[in-house]
């Protein structure tokens, strides 16, 4: 505990010394803008002894959720930004990640043996994450909804990394622990290659820039590449996505990072007229009234079996009378044995070859998608 007190007290000085109201004053000079191509929610701003990372709101884009003053251990004074920013040494070690999308994500930037502690390890399929956590290298701190406070104590993260949802309160007891918290909100941009973008942020963070940034652009050329691939074809088949959950049927927006694939895999989205980037409630007869006449239909799941048209029908009748079900033209990947979520999130391109494969063939005559397979009859 003797330590946990003095790392509070010494995120508190830090805290303190970036917001307007106390610590010394700091003159940044001139900055340089590091190049975003893509991301629309953050700006990265290089000065002489430190890296501004400021976060636009995706839910109210007039605003700010986050400033974050990103030192090194070179940093003499602790910079002054706006009210609120929050200042990072970095690199950063030992850090507390939720989402297995990021556990990946600094994993293929070299950073794996920074992450300290996880949430929700149940259903975290990385198998160096389950090994090492097996050794003792990696924490599990619990459910992500309601982390086990003591573990946090205990682990002494350098950040938590975690995604933010709009309209949220706080972090409940996350937040009186004064650990600088990452708030993840990369799922909110409105392109695939804005959101593999984030990756620089990161690699800022953790050491990583050169990996970060020569991974990117492995991302962006693949993904340009299948993108004209995709535009000298014709064809533009309908598509819709995903099943209903209780009473509801989650879409994403035309404005998601999904949205921005499906076009630019050259399909016609069925709720592409839909304006927002996030994910979006509808009913049943909503959907249908949009998509009973779509050429395609994905479908993603977790059980330890492969689902069957049979068994989505006995679920619920009324999936039948979509006329992808009737054509057999539905495509599934079950992720309790495909690393969807967390190789697709920040290597879009993966899922845009997957999605060409599908909806036109004969552009890679033989090739097969690496996560979507037809479901099955039996």
């Amino acid at each position: 505990m003797k330590n946990i007190r003095l790392f509070i007290s010494l995120q508190t000085v830090l805290l303190a010394a970036a917001c307007s109201g106390g610590g010394s004053t700091h003159n940044f000079g001139q900055g340089r803008e590091i190049e975003l191509k893509y991301a629309r929610n953050i700006t990265l701003t290089r000065y002489d002894d430190c890296i501004v990372a400021r976060l636009r709101n995706p839910w109210d884009t007039t605003r700010t959720l986050r400033t974050y003053v990103l030192t090194t251990p070179a940093t003499e004074t602790a910079p002054q930004t706006e009210q609120g920013s929050v200042v990072i040494q970095t690199p950063v070690k030992n850090a507390l990640v939720y989402s297995s999308v990021h556990c990946n994500l600094l994993d293929m930037l070299g950073a794996s043996q920074d992450i300290g502690g996880i949430c929700d390890l149940a259903y975290n399929p990385l198998d160096f994450v389950r090994r090492r956590h097996d050794e003792g290298l990696i924490a599990d701190c619990g459910n992500s909804q309601n982390p086990t406070i003591e573990k946090i104590i205990e682990l002494e993260p350098g950040v938590v990394m975690l995604s933010p949802y709009e309209n949220t309160a706080g972090y409940g007891a996350v937040d009186e622990l004064q650990i600088p918290i990452i708030e993840c909100a990369d799922y909110m941009e409105t392109s695939a290659l804005g959101r593999a973008e984030w990756m620089k942020f990161y690699g800022l963070l953790f050491g990583k820039t050169q990996q970060a940034d020569s991974l990117f652009a492995v991302v962006e050329s693949q993904y340009k590449r299948l993108k004209t691939l995709a535009r000298q074809t014709t064809a533009r088949p309908k598509i819709f996505a995903g099943m209903r959950y209780g009473n509801v049927w989650y879409t994403s927006g035309g404005q998601s990072t999904v949205g921005q694939l499906y076009a630019d895999a050259g399909l016609n989205y069925a709720f592409g007229y839909i304006a927002t980037s996030g994910a979006q409630p509808l009913s049943f007869e909503t959907v249908f009234d949009k998509a009973h006449d779509a050429d395609l239909w994905l479908i993603t799941y977790n059980r330890p079996d492969n689902l069957t048209y049979n068994e989505i029908k006995n679920e619920y009748a009324p999936y039948a009378e979509f006329d992808a079900f009737g054509r057999q033209n539905i495509w599934a990947c079950n992720t309790s044995y495909k690393l969807y979520f967390e190789e697709t999130t920040f290597r879009p391109e993966n899922l845009l070859r997957d999605l060409i494969i599908i909806a036109h063939p004969e552009t890679m005559p033989g090739e097969k998608p690496k996560y979507f397979e037809p479901l099955k009859n039996q």
